[in-house]
């Protein structure tokens, strides 16, 4: 296992262009966002409620009408309240690539040496208004052929404002201490979503880092504020949400495939996280898609 490998294993976008574009409600399967880490660039907008949001142990609040940004390789979680957000996903080697115009600035930020601001607030309408076109442009890209078009110029117009005002700043040094605690919190999170089916206990997850089991529960919490033993629950639940919308397995199955023994305890810890029973979630989809 090749933990300081750990990624997302999606694909954003395609090969002609990279971006993706997520439009996330409750009802959606995979409203919180489990911690993990891809190479693209993302882009998160709330549009109401409030998304507490955890960038490499650092955690955030966003409020509506708020942005946060994500560079490449960032270990990153969120989990939403009330919340309606978006999220763009994309690879930055798009405009170092593309555009001969692109200034060096951009390549910069590509390889995380400049960051862009960490999130910005309801008020800065100068750089919102372009991302906020952008985010409107990839939600009708799929139907309107202007729409890449559209959010890639607006993507353009906000890096030029950020550069031109100079927001970007230079990426302080990470400590050794840091990036080592980085590295054990990939390893864990890899080993979870390797064995989330089966049967995982404290020791194993603990075993993981050779670390005893009460320190390890303090280490896990710092990060996820969650217990070892709640985030994997919360993994399994979210998993179960997907294969409950995406495939015709019964609850059962789901329950077994999702690391449950017994199906009670899957319905009671499903409804803890997500308000409702599996039968009822699944009622409530039908409803939304009729």
């Amino acid at each position: 296992m090749r933990y300081s490998e750990y990624f997302e294993r999606k694909t954003h976008g395609t090969v002609d262009f990279p971006f993706a574009f997520y439009d996330v409600t409750p009802r959606h399967p995979q409203y919180n966002m489990p911690l993990h880490w891809h190479s693209e660039y993302e882009i998160i907008r709330v549009i109401s409620g409030r998304f507490e949001l955890s960038i490499n142990g650092r955690h955030i609040q966003l409020e509506a009408g708020e942005y946060a940004f994500i560079g490449g390789g960032l270990l990153h979680g969120g989990t939403p309240f009330d919340c309606r957000y978006q999220c763009m996903v994309f690879h930055m080697e798009f405009f170092t690539r593309n555009l001969p115009i692109c200034p060096p600035e951009l390549g910069s930020i590509q390889m995380n040496e400049l960051l862009l601001p960490e999130r910005l607030t309801a008020g800065e309408e100068k750089y919102i208004r372009p991302l906020r076109e952008a985010f409107e442009a990839m939600a009708r890209s799929e139907t309107s052929p202007a729409g890449r078009l559209l959010a890639v110029g607006d993507l353009c117009r906000f890096f030029a404002l950020i550069l031109e005002d100079g927001r970007c700043r230079p990426r302080a040094g990470i400590s050794l201490q840091v990036k080592k605690k980085i590295t054990q919190y990939k390893k864990v999170l890899s080993y979870i979503e390797e064995h989330y089916a089966e049967k995982i206990t404290l020791d194993e997850l603990a075993g993981c880092l050779c670390m005893n089991k009460n320190y390890f529960c303090k280490f896990f919490y710092d990060l996820t504020q969650r217990s070892p033993v709640e985030y994997l629950n919360y993994y399994r639940i979210e998993t179960a949400c997907g294969q409950l919308l995406r495939s015709d397995k019964t609850i059962t199955e789901v329950a077994l495939d999702c690391g449950f023994s017994d199906v009670s305890y899957f319905i009671k810890v499903f409804k803890k996280y997500k308000g409702v029973t599996p039968s009822q979630y699944e009622a409530q989809a039908r409803q939304d898609a009729s």
